[in-house]
């Protein structure tokens, strides 16, 4: 029960920035995901692949397609480090995917840290971001505080079921030292090399709007 409470405790103390920031709304989107950790010959590289793609749900309404890719290294059971590209498609009052109102390039840098507290389950992501894209700051820095649990250790007998939540901040270090913030707690079926996760998430940016989203995420490691 004592990591029931940290977990608890964390959520909690995650939501405090979205009430410091603007709280503008628009209506619910849908956003998918793929995640794929994948080992290269040598175990102690890794081949990142990701894709992620965002609407609106009501009005089908495209808003963000993401592509990512990277290579990180296995420096301990602790520490990884990553690097990598992305490719964003961005997208403002269209109503297909073919025309997007923007073209954004992503390089980035990363290290993790992943700690063990009992079944807890704790991950530190830093990650520095160099953009192009007209009008966005060039560089910025990301942290996301995820924090995994298995359900069998809240007394509920599901042995593949997960409990997972982050809050991951953006800082941009310009005029406005927050970009944004991102609180994600959501429920994963775990397997031997695969997971999904149904979840949901709040986004809230400083100078635009607070999204929500429900999230289908495929993880594959």
């Amino acid at each position: 029960m004592k990591i029931v409470s940290v977990l608890a405790l964390v959520v909690g103390l995650a939501i405090g920035p979205h009430y410091l920031l603007s709280q503008n709304t628009v209506p619910i989107g849908g956003w998918g995901m793929y995640f794929g950790s994948h080992e290269l010959k040598n175990p102690k590289w890794l081949l990142y692949t990701e894709v992620q793609f965002r609407e609106r749900i009501l009005t089908q309404q495209p808003e963000q397609l993401l592509m990512r890719a990277g290579l990180g290294y296995v420096v301990d059971k602790h520490w990884v480090l990553g690097a990598g590209a992305a490719a964003i498609s961005n997208y403002q009052n269209k109503s297909t995917w073919d025309e997007p109102h923007s073209l954004e390039r992503r390089l980035f840098l990363q290290q993790i840290r992943v700690d063990h507290w009992h079944s807890l389950r704790i991950e530190n992501r830093f990650r520095e971001e160099f953009r192009s894209l007209s009008g966005a700051v060039p560089f910025r820095i990301r942290h996301r505080l995820l924090l995994s649990l298995p359900l069998s250790e809240m007394g509920i007998k599901a042995e593949h079921l997960r409990l997972h939540a982050y809050n991951e901040a953006f800082i941009q270090g310009a005029t406005t030292f927050f970009d944004r913030n991102r609180l994600y707690i959501a429920v994963g079926y775990k397997l031997k090399h695969t997971e999904i996760q149904l979840g949901y998430m709040k986004q809230t940016v400083l100078q635009g709007y607070s999204g929500e989203y429900i999230q289908l995420g495929l993880f594959v490691f």
